[in-house]
C-alpha cells in the first residue's frame, strides 16, 4: 500500500521542507498518529480519496479517523458525513452524524453507517435508501445491506411513491421486518397498509415485485369513501414498453358521482427530446356531464441555441378540475394556458415565437385575449463602436384575438362591440447607457429610453393608437472585496456591492388604450431603491 499526503505549506525555504520530510519519515516509522487535511489511498482496488477539515492516520492500527466536513470517494462511490473512521486493515468504513452515500444507484442516508469497502455489505442506523431506477424509498430503523441488491429492515416502511418533504406520502408498507430483494421482492412481515400515512389494514405478510427495472402489471389499488361520492376506487395498470416509454392506465370509478379513466404516456424519444402526455375523461352522470382533461409537455433540443417546447392544458368543461381533480391546487386553479415556444439564441441576441391559448375558469362571461401568434427579438448589451456607450433592444409583434368583447377603439364616438375582435400590438423599447467610473470602486449608470407601443386593428382597418413612455434609470455602485484564504491553494473571495438606483417613469393616460396583459399597464414610476449585494466565490 502506498500513501500520499497533500499538504500546503507556502513560502517555506528548502530548510523548512527537509525539515517537514524529517517528520514525516519519523511518523512512518514510529507508531504515532499524523495530522493531515486530505490524502489519496491506493489499495488493491480501487484508490481511496479522503478529504476533511482533520484527518489522523494511526500507524498501528492503519486506521484514518477524519472529522469535519467529511467527504469519501472511491470510483462511483460518495460518501459526506460528520465524522469517519476506515479501518484498512478490516476494510471497514464507518460513519456518523448526517450521513450520505451514493453509489451510482442508490442513495442511502443515515444516522451512522458501517460499511465493508469490499463487499459494499453493511448496516446503517436511523436510515432512508432510495432505488432511483425504481423510484423505490425503504426507511429503517435499523436497515442491513446484505450485499448490493439484498436488504434486511427492522420497524421500517416501503413505498414505491415519491417522498417529499412536508409532505404525507401516498402509499407505504410498515412492518417489524421487511426483506427486500431489488431483483426479487419485498417480503413484509406484520405489515400496515398506510394511506396518507394513516393505517387503514393489516396484514400477516406481505410480498410485492421489489425488482429495480420497471415491470408490466397491476398497480395498487386505491380506494376512499366520501359523503358526497360514496365508495370510490382507483385501480391502474402500467404498461413498461421499452426502456425510453410506458404508459399508465387507470379505471376511476366514484360511487354516485360516475366512472372514468385516466391515461398517461411518458417517452423520450431521444437525448434532447421528451415528453409526457396525461388525458382524463370522466362521464359525470349526476350532472350529466362528458368531462376531459388533457395535459401535455414536450421538449426538443434541436441545437444548443435552438429550442421548441409544447405546454398544452384544456378542459372541455370550465368546472372539470373543481369536480374531479383530486389536486387541490388545481381545483382552486382558475386560468389554464397553452402554450407553444421556439426560441433561438445567437452571441448578441435571441428571438422566440410563442402562442398561448387561455381558458378563464373562474367567470365564464368574461372575454379571454388569446395571443396567437408573439413574435419577439431580445438584443443583448451591445457595445457602440468607437463610443464607451451600450445599446440594448427588446420588441414584440402580437396578434391578440378576443370572443364575445369589446376593444377601445371608436367609430363616431362609440366603441366597437362585435362578437368577435382581432388586434394587433407593436411594442419596441430601445435603450442606451453607460458606466463612468467616479472613483475606485464607485460607478455610476446613467440608463434612458423610450418604450413605444402602437395598437391596430388589423390589416382592413386603419384606425390605431400608441402609447409613448419615457424612460430613466440611474445607478451609483459600489464594490469592495476581501479574500479568505482556506489552505491547500483554496480561498473564498466576497464581494460587497451597495447600490442606490432611481428610477422615473411619467404618469401616462391609458384610459383609451386596449389592456390585454401587464404589458398594456404603465405606472408611474417615482423612485428611490438601496440594495446590498453579497457574493461569495
Amino acid at each position: 500500500m502506498r500513501l500520499w499526503y497533500f499538504v500546503t505549506t507556502p513560502k517555506l525555504s528548502h530548510l523548512r521542507y527537509l525539515f517537514f520530510a524529517a517528520l514525516l519519515l519519523g511518523a512512518v516509522i514510529f507508531p504515532r498518529s499524523v495530522a493531515l487535511a486530505a490524502g489519496e489511498i491506493i489499495s488493491e482496488e480501487e484508490p481511496i480519496d479522503i478529504h476533511a477539515d482533520r484527518v489522523e492516520y494511526s500507524r498501528t492500527e492503519d486506521t484514518y479517523i477524519a472529522d469535519g466536513n467529511v467527504d469519501v470517494v472511491q470510483g462511483t462511490q460518495h460518501l459526506t458525513s460528520d465524522h469517519a473512521t476506515l479501518n484498512m486493515q478490516a476494510g471497514l468504513l464507518t460513519a456518523e452524524g448526517n450521513v450520505n452515500y451514493d453509489d451510482g444507484e442508490q442513495t442511502m442516508t443515515a444516522d451512522r453507517i458501517e460499511l465493508s469497502i469490499k463487499s459494499k455489505a453493511g448496516v446503517m442506523f436511523h436510515g432512508t435508501i432510495l432505488i432511483r431506477e425504481s423510484q423505490q424509498y425503504v426507511t429503517g430503523k435499523v436497515i442491513e445491506r446484505i450485499d448490493a441488491t439484498h436488504y434486511r429492515i427492522e420497524e421500517g416502511s416501503y413505498t414505491a411513491c415519491m417522498i417529499e418533504e412536508g409532505k404525507r406520502t401516498p402509499w407505504q408498507f410498515r412492518a417489524k421486518e421487511l426483506r427486500l430483494d431489488t431483483e426479487g421482492h419485498l417480503v413484509a412481515k406484520g405489515a400496515q397498509f398506510c394511506l396518507m400515512e394513516v393505517p387503514v389494514a393489516y396484514l400477516p405478510i406481505v410480498k410485492l415485485p421489489g425488482k429495480k427495472k420497471r415491470q408490466t402489471g397491476f398497480l395498487m389499488p386505491l380506494p376512499g369513501f366520501n359523503a358526497e361520492q360514496g365508495y370510490k376506487l382507483k385501480q391502474g395498470f402500467f404498461w413498461a414498453i421499452d426502456p425510453h416509454q410506458d404508459v399508465a392506465a387507470t379505471i376511476d370509478h366514484r360511487g354516485n358521482q360516475g366512472t372514468g379513466g385516466e391515461l398517461e404516456y411518458r417517452y423520450k424519444l431521444s437525448k434532447n427530446s421528451a415528453g409526457e402526455l396525461r388525458t382524463n375523461f370522466f362521464k359525470d352522470t349526476r350532472e350529466n356531464k362528458n368531462r376531459l382533461d388533457v395535459q401535455m409537455q414536450h421538449m426538443t433540443q434541436f441545437t444548443k441555441r435552438l429550442q421548441a417546447t409544447v405546454d398544452i392544458d384544456f378542459v372541455n368543461k370550465r368546472d372539470t378540475l373543481q369536480e374531479i381533480s383530486d389536486d387541490v391546487e388545481e381545483r382552486v386553479q382558475r386560468l389554464t394556458e397553452s402554450r407553444a415556444f421556439i426560441s433561438q439564441r445567437w452571441d448578441h441576441g435571441s428571438a422566440y415565437l410563442l402562442g398561448r391559448f387561455s381558458q378563464d375558469l373562474a367567470n365564464p362571461n368574461d372575454p379571454t385575449s388569446q395571443f396567437l401568434p408573439e413574435l419577439g427579438y431580445r438584443l443583448q448589451p451591445y457595445r457602440i463602436p468607437s463610443l464607451p456607450m451600450y445599446f440594448g433592444l427588446e420588441s414584440s409583434l402580437t396578434n391578440i384575438h378576443r370572443q364575445d368583447g369589446t376593444l377601445p377603439f371608436f367609430v363616431d364616438g362609440a366603441p366597437i362591440q362585435r362578437s368577435s375582435l382581432d388586434a394587433r400590438r407593436t411594442d419596441i423599447f430601445p435603450k442606451l447607457w453607460s458606466t463612468f467610473q467616479v472613483t475606485d470602486g464607485i460607478s455610476l449608470t446613467p440608463q434612458v429610453g423610450v418604450r413605444e407601443t402602437i395598437y391596430t386593428r388589423g390589416e382592413n382597418s386603419s384606425n390605431w393608437m400608441d402609447r409613448t413612455v419615457p424612460y430613466l434609470n440611474v445607478e451609483a455602485e459600489a464594490t469592495m472585496s476581501r479574500r479568505f484564504r482556506l489552505g491547500r491553494g483554496r480561498s473564498i473571495t466576497h464581494r460587497l456591492t451597495p447600490s442606490v438606483t432611481y428610477e422615473y417613469l411619467p404618469r401616462v393616460n391609458q384610459n383609451d388604450l386596449p389592456q390585454f396583459d401587464d404589458l398594456d399597464f404603465v405606472f408611474q414610476k417615482n423612485l428611490v431603491t438601496y440594495s446590498v449585494g453579497n457574493r461569495f466565490s
